[in-house]
């Protein structure tokens, strides 16, 4: 018989699979070019609901490590990715966990949404001038007229994605409940 743990890091390396294929088609922000768009955080979304958050950061880790080293070697870029879908993923997981249900991943998706907007605030605010060679004025210009619409957006759409795909394909995924392990009475 094959472990619990072991589907769920089968499930979490198909999820890291999936999400990094799925970056690999970006859409350009009309805002900011350097601001690319792609759905690569929906599997992690549903990484968060099935295998938790601390699987679903270990997802979007991977993904991010590998087209790091794969296609685009930029860490800085990566590691602001990481950070808006790690939090995105880590908050909308912990409140799911509180409430299990469709409405509790409703309340979780726009829980994540807000905090990946919020958090990408100062951290635009910290990098940008350091990465960009931008001036602090003209960073805080581009945080509230394109950062903050660009991540309110994009975490729309993939919670969108997100709640219409997870009924679908969770019954293919282990799921865990935390302390109490794998839910096998589905």
């Amino acid at each position: 018989m094959v472990s619990k743990r072991l589907h769920l890091l089968c499930a979490a390396s198909f999820l890291a699979a999936l999400s990094f294929i799925i970056m690999l088609i970006e859409v350009p922000s009309p805002f900011l070019p350097f601001y690319k768009y792609d759905l690569a955080d929906v599997p992690a979304l549903i990484g968060t609901f099935t295998i938790g958050p601390v699987g679903a950061l270990a997802v979007i880790l991977v993904r991010n490590v590998l087209h790091n080293f794969i296609f685009k070697p930029d860490v800085i870029g990566h590691f602001m990715n990481f950070l808006a879908s790690g939090t995105f993923a880590l908050t909308a997981g912990l409140v799911y966990m509180r409430f299990h249900t469709r409405k509790g991943a409703k309340w979780a998706l726009a829980a994540g949404i807000l905090a990946q907007t919020l958090i990408m605030i100062p951290a635009n605010i910290l990098i940008l001038p350091i990465y960009m060679g931008m001036k602090l004025k003209n960073v805080i210009e581009i945080t509230v007229y394109a950062t903050v619409p660009f991540n309110l957006t994009r975490g729309l759409i993939n919670a969108v994605a997100t709640y219409l795909l997870y009924k679908k394909v969770s019954p293919r995924l282990p799921h865990y409940l935390g302390a109490k392990g794998i839910d096998d009475n589905r």
